[in-house]
Protein backbone atom coordinates (compact mmCIF):
# COMPACT_ATOMS: atom_id res chain seq x y z
CA UNK A 1 0.00 0.00 0.00
CA UNK A 2 1.48 3.31 -0.86
CA UNK A 3 0.90 5.32 2.66
CA UNK A 4 2.58 8.35 1.64
CA UNK A 5 5.27 8.58 4.50
CA UNK A 6 5.38 10.85 7.43
CA UNK A 7 7.78 13.12 6.81
CA UNK A 8 5.58 16.28 8.11
CA UNK A 9 5.12 13.86 11.44
CA UNK A 10 8.11 15.21 14.12
CA UNK A 11 7.13 12.88 16.64
CA UNK A 12 7.20 10.14 14.06
CA UNK A 13 10.35 11.43 12.73
CA UNK A 14 11.90 11.28 16.26
CA UNK A 15 10.93 7.97 17.08
CA UNK A 16 12.39 6.69 13.45
CA UNK A 17 15.43 8.48 12.73
CA UNK A 18 18.92 7.24 13.55
CA UNK A 19 20.24 10.87 13.95
CA UNK A 20 19.60 14.08 15.78
CA UNK A 21 16.02 15.26 13.94
CA UNK A 22 17.68 19.05 13.88
CA UNK A 23 20.22 18.29 11.88
CA UNK A 24 18.21 16.96 9.15
CA UNK A 25 15.95 19.23 6.80
CA UNK A 26 13.48 17.56 4.94
CA UNK A 27 12.44 19.18 1.45
CA UNK A 28 9.99 16.70 1.12
CA UNK A 29 6.35 16.36 1.56
CA UNK A 30 5.48 17.73 4.96
CA UNK A 31 1.84 17.25 4.90
CA UNK A 32 2.57 13.42 4.76
CA UNK A 33 1.82 13.34 8.82
CA UNK A 34 1.14 9.53 8.72
CA UNK A 35 -2.57 9.35 8.20
CA UNK A 36 -2.27 6.92 5.64
CA UNK A 37 -0.04 4.36 7.86
CA UNK A 38 -2.99 4.60 10.49
CA UNK A 39 -5.97 4.17 8.24
CA UNK A 40 -3.93 1.05 7.34
CA UNK A 41 -3.31 0.00 11.09
CA UNK A 42 -7.21 0.79 12.33
CA UNK A 43 -8.35 -1.09 9.41
CA UNK A 44 -6.34 -4.41 10.09
CA UNK A 45 -3.28 -4.00 8.45
CA UNK A 46 0.45 -4.33 9.93
CA UNK A 47 0.65 -2.13 12.51
CA UNK A 48 4.53 -3.39 13.06
CA UNK A 49 6.13 -2.80 10.45
CA UNK A 50 10.17 -2.10 10.20
CA UNK A 51 10.08 1.91 9.47
CA UNK A 52 12.69 2.99 6.84
CA UNK A 53 13.75 6.62 6.45
CA UNK A 54 14.82 7.80 3.08
CA UNK A 55 16.22 10.67 2.32
CA UNK A 56 16.73 12.31 -1.19
CA UNK A 57 18.72 14.72 -2.09
CA UNK A 58 20.22 18.00 -0.08
CA UNK A 59 20.38 21.50 0.09
CA UNK A 60 21.54 24.86 1.46
CA UNK A 61 18.66 25.77 4.06
CA UNK A 62 18.36 28.28 6.89
CA UNK A 63 17.86 27.32 10.52
CA UNK A 64 16.22 30.68 11.43
CA UNK A 65 13.79 31.42 8.45
CA UNK A 66 12.27 27.88 6.59
CA UNK A 67 11.40 29.87 3.53
CA UNK A 68 14.46 31.21 2.99
CA UNK A 69 15.52 30.43 -0.09
CA UNK A 70 18.66 31.63 -2.55
CA UNK A 71 18.80 30.27 -5.99
CA UNK A 72 22.44 30.19 -6.77
CA UNK A 73 23.47 28.57 -3.64
CA UNK A 74 20.76 26.03 -4.75
CA UNK A 75 22.47 25.52 -7.70
CA UNK A 76 26.03 24.97 -6.24
CA UNK A 77 24.61 22.42 -4.13
CA UNK A 78 23.66 20.28 -6.98
CA UNK A 79 26.83 19.78 -8.63
CA UNK A 80 30.02 18.12 -7.23
CA UNK A 81 32.24 20.64 -5.27
CA UNK A 82 34.27 19.55 -2.61
CA UNK A 83 31.98 18.33 0.64
CA UNK A 84 33.64 17.22 4.00
CA UNK A 85 31.84 15.62 6.66
CA UNK A 86 30.99 17.61 10.36
CA UNK A 87 34.90 15.87 10.87
CA UNK A 88 36.39 17.84 8.38
CA UNK A 89 36.74 14.94 6.03
CA UNK A 90 35.74 14.49 2.29
CA UNK A 91 33.15 11.16 2.59
CA UNK A 92 31.85 10.56 -1.01
CA UNK A 93 32.85 10.37 -4.25
CA UNK A 94 30.77 14.01 -5.10
CA UNK A 95 29.06 12.93 -8.41
CA UNK A 96 26.95 10.70 -6.37
CA UNK A 97 24.90 14.51 -6.24
CA UNK A 98 23.19 13.25 -9.86
CA UNK A 99 21.54 10.00 -7.80
CA UNK A 100 18.95 11.68 -5.56
CA UNK A 101 18.57 8.81 -3.46
CA UNK A 102 22.21 7.64 -2.77
CA UNK A 103 22.87 11.31 -1.81
CA UNK A 104 20.55 11.63 0.53
CA UNK A 105 21.54 8.36 2.08
CA UNK A 106 25.53 9.34 2.18
CA UNK A 107 23.81 12.05 4.01
CA UNK A 108 21.82 11.02 6.12
CA UNK A 109 24.37 7.94 7.03
CA UNK A 110 27.33 10.95 8.31
CA UNK A 111 24.88 12.41 10.34
CA UNK A 112 22.66 14.50 8.37
CA UNK A 113 24.44 17.37 7.19
CA UNK A 114 27.93 18.24 5.27
CA UNK A 115 29.70 21.43 4.24
CA UNK A 116 30.28 22.05 0.64
CA UNK A 117 33.42 24.26 -0.21
CA UNK A 118 35.30 26.44 -2.95
CA UNK A 119 37.69 28.97 -2.77
CA UNK A 120 37.27 32.68 -4.37
CA UNK A 121 38.72 31.85 -7.61
CA UNK A 122 35.77 29.63 -7.99
CA UNK A 123 33.49 32.60 -6.71
CA UNK A 124 35.65 34.72 -8.71
CA UNK A 125 35.53 32.43 -11.85
CA UNK A 126 31.66 31.76 -11.60
CA UNK A 127 30.57 35.56 -11.29
CA UNK A 128 31.42 35.75 -14.95
CA UNK A 129 31.60 32.28 -16.38
CA UNK A 130 29.50 28.90 -16.76
CA UNK A 131 31.10 25.82 -15.22
CA UNK A 132 30.16 23.13 -18.31
CA UNK A 133 28.74 20.98 -15.78
CA UNK A 134 24.86 20.32 -15.33
CA UNK A 135 23.12 20.51 -11.87
CA UNK A 136 21.49 17.29 -10.46
CA UNK A 137 17.93 18.56 -10.58
CA UNK A 138 18.30 20.01 -14.12
CA UNK A 139 19.68 16.71 -15.33
CA UNK A 140 16.70 14.64 -14.02
CA UNK A 141 14.31 16.81 -14.69
CA UNK A 142 15.31 16.86 -18.27
CA UNK A 143 15.64 13.37 -18.71
CA UNK A 144 12.30 12.86 -17.33
CA UNK A 145 10.86 15.65 -19.36
CA UNK A 146 13.22 14.49 -22.70
CA UNK A 147 14.27 17.98 -22.88
CA UNK A 148 17.81 19.39 -23.33
CA UNK A 149 20.46 19.77 -20.74
CA UNK A 150 22.99 23.22 -20.94
CA UNK A 151 25.50 21.17 -18.99
CA UNK A 152 25.98 24.93 -17.58
CA UNK A 153 26.48 25.61 -14.05
CA UNK A 154 26.04 29.59 -14.42
CA UNK A 155 27.53 32.01 -14.82
CA UNK A 156 26.09 33.72 -11.15
CA UNK A 157 26.90 37.60 -11.19
CA UNK A 158 25.08 38.24 -8.27
CA UNK A 159 27.38 35.36 -6.52
CA UNK A 160 29.12 38.00 -4.00
CA UNK A 161 25.61 38.99 -2.94
CA UNK A 162 23.77 35.80 -2.72
CA UNK A 163 27.09 34.45 -0.13
CA UNK A 164 26.63 36.99 1.85
CA UNK A 165 23.49 36.66 2.23
CA UNK A 166 23.65 33.05 3.00
CA UNK A 167 26.08 34.51 5.94
CA UNK A 168 23.78 36.52 7.52
CA UNK A 169 20.93 33.24 7.15
CA UNK A 170 23.73 31.59 9.35
CA UNK A 171 23.93 29.00 5.68
CA UNK A 172 27.46 30.17 4.34
CA UNK A 173 30.79 30.15 6.28
CA UNK A 174 33.58 32.28 5.13
CA UNK A 175 37.14 32.94 6.31
CA UNK A 176 40.69 33.88 4.52
CA UNK A 177 42.49 30.81 5.75
CA UNK A 178 41.36 26.86 6.20
CA UNK A 179 42.63 26.99 9.78
CA UNK A 180 40.03 30.04 10.02
CA UNK A 181 37.59 28.21 8.67
CA UNK A 182 37.89 25.11 9.89
CA UNK A 183 37.08 27.33 13.40
CA UNK A 184 34.16 28.37 11.75
CA UNK A 185 32.67 25.46 11.16
CA UNK A 186 33.88 23.68 14.17
CA UNK A 187 36.26 21.05 12.96
CA UNK A 188 39.94 19.98 13.62
CA UNK A 189 41.24 22.29 11.13
CA UNK A 190 44.23 18.91 11.00
CA UNK A 191 41.00 17.34 9.33
CA UNK A 192 40.51 20.12 6.83
CA UNK A 193 43.66 20.73 5.47
CA UNK A 194 44.89 21.00 1.63
CA UNK A 195 47.24 18.04 0.11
Amino acid sequence: MADGGFVGNKDEIKRTLAIDPDDLYSMGERKATGDGLQMLKEAGGVSDYKRIFESHAATVYSKTDPKWHNASLFDLTNIPLLWVNREGKRFTNEDVVYDFALWGDSVYQIGGYYYFLFDQATVDYLRQQALDWTSSFERTFCLLDKKPMTYQAGPYPQLDQDLNEGISQGAVFKADSIQKLAEKIAVDPANLRLP
